[in-house]
């Protein structure tokens, strides 16, 4: 009666790496190269877009939603101040 593993043993994982040692680096190098190539003959594509609207209330006011954010920032920064002078 023969007994199978059911377990994976550590020591025989790292032999067949070593044993298998030029193909790792082999794919390695060739990967790096390509990407290499890659980034050297693309040509570099640089682009940002962004839209920033600030809120309404329901009424459509904008005034009342600014004036909420000018108080939020001041409170923060004030917190801010007073935590450094603690430290």
């Amino acid at each position: 009666m023969r007994v199978e593993r059911d377990e994976i043993d550590l020591v025989d994982l790292v032999l067949i790496l070593w044993n298998r040692r030029l193909i790792v680096i082999a794919t390695i190098i060739l990967a790096t190269a390509a990407g290499i190539c890659t980034s050297l003959v693309l040509p570099p594509i640089y682009s940002v877009s962004a839209i920033l609207e600030p809120g309404r209330d329901a009424e459509g006011d904008w005034s009342k939603v600014l004036n909420r954010f000018v108080k939020l920032f001041w409170v923060k920064h004030l917190t801010l101040l007073s935590c450094r002078n603690w430290v």
